[in-house]
């Protein structure tokens, strides 16, 4: 899809970069804005609009922050791809920016051949969106084009928007491998995984599942506010979420408030609602170090090695049990459960510790 692009930056040598490398691209249109001011000017304007956003991050008077939180509460533009742009120094700004509603983020000095796939990205979201809205009134209609476009298999670390801190996979893995050593050394991972996943998967449409692992993304949001980390959507019903300087609260006490809170949510294994109640059931997994993780792939191998034994906890057949109630049993027994799950996840993150040290 071609779009059309607001770029943003104060450096008007960058601006003449920009166009130059999308003219050689030859896919998009750019226009161009030297301040946060002139930017918003422009997408207000009656009759503007623009298919994605690249936007820096530090300049003067209006940042890219204030700019990014403009665009999304300009109607319209609710989901349009933003993707910012910082220098390797102004790592501290990029949670700010996610927080603030960005989709993505490349580095500065540019590499296009970086920028472009992260624009081809925008570009997939920007093409979803446009079918969304070009899908007229018919309800129908609306429910077949959804499930046919958003179609996915389980293992699709598909993008989840519009959810605070919550990113995409591969931002979230540069993040990650870009931390300073300092923040490496005192930072974390663990897991958040639906045990039951496989089911649900299932019983849903691809519409309906996406609204789940969304529903699950914002109870992860509001249970995490106190450390204000980012996560990412993995695949397979599992979450990996950053946890910086020990973080606030236990794992144990975050899984008890995920249930609670996701309690509400019931899917039927059959049609028309008649089928066998499911109710989520969320696991989370111990956290392990993120000290080794400190080159290109070592980040990915780690993950990898996460998805392919995690694997495991879904051929125990749901020990929780479909009568039970994870908010209601005896404590031994819950305690007992909740070990089991968290041993598994945990051997997901220390397996691929071990791999990546003999490595």
């Amino acid at each position: 899809m071609s779009m059309k692009i607001l770029a943003v930056d104060d450096d008007l040598m960058i601006l003449d970069l920009l166009r130059e490398a999308m003219a050689a691209i030859g896919e998009h249109e750019v226009e161009t804005a030297s301040s946060g001011e002139m930017a918003i000017e422009l997408f207000r304007k009656k009759g503007s609009y623009y298919d994605c956003f690249l936007l820096d991050i530090q300049m003067p008077e209006t940042d890219g922050i204030e700019v990014c939180k403009t665009i999304r509460a300009t109607p319209g533009y609710k989901r349009t791809p933003i993707i910012m742009a910082t220098a390797m120094s102004q790592k501290a700004y990029i949670e700010r920016a996610f927080a603030a509603g960005a989709t993505d983020y490349v580095v500065k000095p540019f590499d296009f051949g970086e920028l472009n796939t992260r624009l081809r990205t925008a570009a997939k979201i920007a093409e979803q969106r446009m079918d969304k809205i070009e899908m007229g009134n018919n309800a129908r209609s609306i429910q077949e084009v959804l499930n046919r476009n958003l179609s996915h298999s389980l293992e699709e670390p598909f993008e989840i928007q519009g959810v605070e801190r919550l990113v995409g996979y591969v931002s979230f893995e540069n993040f990650v491998l870009t931390l300073p050593l300092g923040s490496l050394l005192s930072s974390s991972l663990f897991a958040v995984k639906i045990a039951n996943v496989d089911k649900i998967y299932a019983a849903t449409t691809p519409v309906q599942f996406r609204r789940i692992m969304t529903d699950v993304a914002e109870a992860i949001t509001d249970a995490t506010e106190a450390d204000g980390n980012l996560f990412s959507y993995r695949g397979n019903g599992i979450f990996l979420c950053l946890r910086q300087s020990g973080g606030a609260g236990s794992l144990e006490d975050l899984e008890k408030e995920l249930n609670r809170a996701l309690s509400g949510i019931v899917v039927h294994s059959g049609t028309e609602q008649r089928g066998e109640p499911l109710k989520l059931r969320i696991v989370v997994g111990s956290a392990a170090s993120l000290q080794i993780i400190n080159k290109p792939g070592s980040f990915r191998k780690a993950t990898s090695h996460v998805e392919k034994r995690c694997d495991r906890i879904r051929q125990l057949d749901d020990p929780f049990g479909q009568d039970s109630d994870p908010l209601r049993e005896d404590n031994a027994r819950l305690q007992q459960k909740r070990n089991a799950y968290e041993a598994l996840l945990k051997d997901c993150l220390d397996d691929s510790v071990r791999d990546i040290q003999r490595g």
